[in-house]
């Protein structure tokens, strides 16, 4: 297991930047898997054909090269194309952090711990700095789930336990604390280095120790265990894993409550509704941004 300083964006000692062109639909599924070991991800909006550009470790190469392989296995008409460049030894990961822009998503204003200018005072603000490549509020899933949960507090004003599984960087927690005051947030991830990034955010944010973060294989970590049943759980994940997850989830739902699940492709809602609807939950509604889908269920 890696070891980690206090600064969980610390540079790494031979960055090496990936370049990769392929169709949107392997592009998407590179990215979301990408998560676990880049250390910064890029997706140029004007690029003559669709590239993503991933910042790794040059240790996690081979580690990289698995996954490409393992998206491959599923688009096997693709044949991407990766341009391998070896960067010079300055800090990039503080460099993607200055160049990261604020940007709103519904009443949430995101911005990284570079930002120096005036927070906008009618904003509830996420300070979530990008280099920590496991969501900052760009991709489609996860605004779409910042949005769930903005829609979700227009019917429930008090929501005592919330549960962010697969948290990454905790955006969704602490969106989660900001929203619903009150609230005792459970954050987890089956990746150390998430839950390191994810504890070193609920400080920034100032929501600890409401809000904590574990590390957890799914539901089976004690502490989320521990918490009985959640009113309302987020998942921004994938939809098989999410699938795998639907007995645990359901089981961990308090009655009436609210399931949010996000990482799910348009294609992929019916399937995983199928998952859930097996375990006695109902799909309230299913919202698509782009290519991808936020669904939220009922449990009666």
């Amino acid at each position: 297991m890696r070891s980690f300083s206090d600064n969980p964006f610390q540079q790494a000692p031979h960055p090496l930047q990936l370049t990769i062109t392929a169709p949107h639909e392997f592009l998407d599924v590179l990215e979301l898997l990408s998560e676990d070991i880049a250390l910064a991800i890029t997706r140029p909006i004007d690029s003559v054909q669709p590239q993503l550009i991933v910042l790794i470790d040059r240790g996690d190469e081979a580690a990289f090269a698995e996954l490409v392989a393992s998206v491959n296995a599923q688009h096997t008409d693709v044949q991407p194309s990766i341009r391998r460049t070896e960067l010079e030894a300055i800090d990039w990961v503080e460099k993607v952090q200055k160049d990261f822009p604020p940007f709103r998503v519904g009443p949430f204003y995101v911005y990284g711990s570079y930002h120096d200018q005036a927070l906008p005072k009618n904003a509830m603000p996420l300070c979530i700095d990008a280099a920590a490549a496991f969501g900052t509020g760009e991709h489609e899933t996860t605004a779409g789930c910042l949005r769930a949960i903005t829609r979700h507090a227009r019917t429930h004003r008090h929501v005592p336990r919330i549960l962010d599984m697969g948290c990454g960087t905790a955006i969704l927690a602490i969106a989660a604390a900001r929203t619903f005051k009150s609230a005792q947030i459970t954050a987890c991830d089956n990746d150390a280095k998430a839950v390191h990034v994810s504890a070193h955010n609920l400080r920034v944010n100032q929501v600890h120790p409401q809000s904590l973060a574990f590390v957890s294989d799914g539901y089976r970590y004690h502490q989320v265990r521990r918490r009985g049943h959640y009113p309302l759980i987020i998942a921004n994940i994938l939809a098989r894993p999410l699938m795998k997850m639907a007995r645990a989830a359901a089981q961990h739902l308090s009655p009436q409550g609210t399931l949010i699940l996000s990482g799910v492709m348009r294609h992929q809602v019916n399937m995983v509704a199928s998952a859930y609807r097996k375990q006695g939950l109902i799909m309230r509604r299913s919202d698509h941004y782009g290519r991808w889908s936020v669904i939220t269920f009922i449990k009666h």
